[in-house]
């Protein structure tokens, strides 16, 4: 809650917004709720619900996009994110493209994660300089194989889900194919 120029509110109990995860039989001790990464006023959160060792998260491929962007800010040499196909398609595309520099798979707590190496020029910038979520859980953004859009003119590239696979901007107009828009990444 925004309550003026750097100040937040603070916020007793969110308990009561999450009841769908409690039942008579769990004990809502164990039970919590972090505010990990997103977008409010300028900074980037995202919900993560943990239930009793469950971690659930509103949009994985939203978290994906702001541990990059937050490692790359930060100057971090790698970032740790949880694996997934749809993760791991992406993650390819953004290798293959220039903008990373290497992904690897290995398991924390008995699940698998990829170590992603951030690519950084010059100085210390980092090559990743902006990241989009563009079709949402709420709002999912659906394009044509002649409907694409361009991302910064085409200095930069939206990663697109298709019935021929996860593919970029180009390779999409390239095969016809319209999807799902995911993100941009510029």
């Amino acid at each position: 809650m925004w309550t003026g120029e750097g100040v937040f509110a603070t916020i007793s109990d969110v308990s009561n917004l999450f009841s769908i995860f409690e039942s008579s039989r769990r004990d809502p001790r164990r039970s919590e709720v972090k505010l990990v990464s997103g977008r409010l006023k300028g900074a980037y959160f995202c919900i993560v619900v943990k239930v009793e060792g469950w971690q659930m998260l509103t949009d994985p491929i939203s978290d994906l996009l702001v541990r990059l962007r937050n490692g790359a800010q930060r100057g971090h040499e790698t970032v740790v994110v949880p694996a997934s196909k749809l993760k791991r398609a992406i993650l390819e595309i953004l290798k293959r493209e220039g903008y990373i520099d290497a992904v690897e798979v290995s398991e924390k707590d008995g699940h698998p994660v990829f170590h992603v190496k951030l690519r950084y020029i010059g100085e210390g910038r980092p090559m990743i300089t902006g990241l989009e979520r563009i079709s949402k859980p709420g709002r999912r953004v659906y394009v044509g194989g002649k409907d694409i859009p361009r991302v910064k003119n085409g200095l930069g590239l939206s990663i697109l889900s298709t019935s021929k696979g996860v593919m970029t901007d180009q390779e999409s107009r390239k095969n016809g194919v319209g999807g799902e828009v995911l993100c941009a990444v510029w």
